[in-house]
């Protein structure tokens, strides 16, 4: 894992929190954008005030950072961390691609369903999409939701596997059967194509940045979020974490079934 792209991933907000902004700006490269699901694209000439704005409100909440996990490799990072703010909790993934002269971007992913109660609407590609060849259960789980090929996803999980939605929370799924329920909804029109801009891969854990523009037969606007897998012992996904704010066309989640 590259050492400054990970260190930025998972300190970032930590460091905003304490005040601790001399860091942050340490980090970073002269040309630096990131880009805020709140707010949009921050460039370089308003990064000062962005991390102010950002500590000032994150402090007075009382703001803390629960680690998840990195998946790094080849300048970039991708940290997953739950971000408490009093009563609510926001589930994101922060990544970073690391250039010469420091960090030169920074995106964030989370759903704006715990702090707002709804999405905030469409959010604009971040990446452009690229051709990769993902292999294994990767690759046959981002094949089978293009496809709409239920079972095809199921067997791409291990049998004890858990799926966490973008909001986080209640909206997780354990077992082949809660999984089956919550795909059976998600597939319930036909295919959902990720088009992936990134893919991360240290081995256990693969990160893919994607965009998706269709849900079944809807078109919807072209929108940004990352999957984080972790593959179990057999090379299957044991671990599946999303963030994005999408909202599908008849809306996206699906209740896990009774206990």
């Amino acid at each position: 894992m590259t050492e400054l792209a990970a260190r930025a991933a998972v300190g970032f907000l930590r460091q905003i929190i304490a005040g601790r902004l001399d860091v942050v700006r340490g980090w970073l490269a002269p040309d630096v954008t990131i880009e805020d699901p709140r707010i949009g694209r921050v460039f370089a000439s308003g990064i000062a005030k962005h991390l102010d704005t950002q500590h000032y409100w994150l402090a007075s909440v009382g703001a803390t950072v629960e680690p998840i996990g990195c998946t790094g490799e080849s300048g970039r990072a991708v940290a997953e961390q739950i971000l408490h703010l009093g009563f609510v909790t926001i589930h994101l993934a922060i990544a970073t691609d690391e250039g010469p002269q420091g960090v030169r971007s920074i995106r964030l992913y989370q759903s704006n369903l715990p702090l707002a109660g709804q999405h905030a609407g469409a959010r604009p590609p971040m990446l452009p999409a690229r051709s990769f060849a993902l292999h294994g259960a990767v690759g046959d789980h981002l094949g089978a939701l293009a496809q709409g090929d239920l079972e095809r996803a199921l067997g791409a999980f291990e049998d004890d596997a858990i799926v966490v939605e973008p909001s986080g929370g209640a909206a997780m799924y354990s077992g082949l059967d809660e999984i089956r329920y919550y795909y059976s909804a998600i597939l319930a029109q036909g295919g959902v194509p990720l088009e992936p801009c990134t893919v991360t891969d240290d081995g256990v854990g693969c990160a893919i940045e994607y965009n998706v523009h269709r849900w079944g037969p809807h078109s919807i606007p072209a929108q940004a979020g990352v999957m984080v897998y972790q593959r179990g012992l057999t090379g299957r996904i044991a671990n599946l974490r999303m963030y994005d704010d999408i909202d599908a066309p008849l809306g996206r989640s699906a209740p896990p079934p009774a206990r």
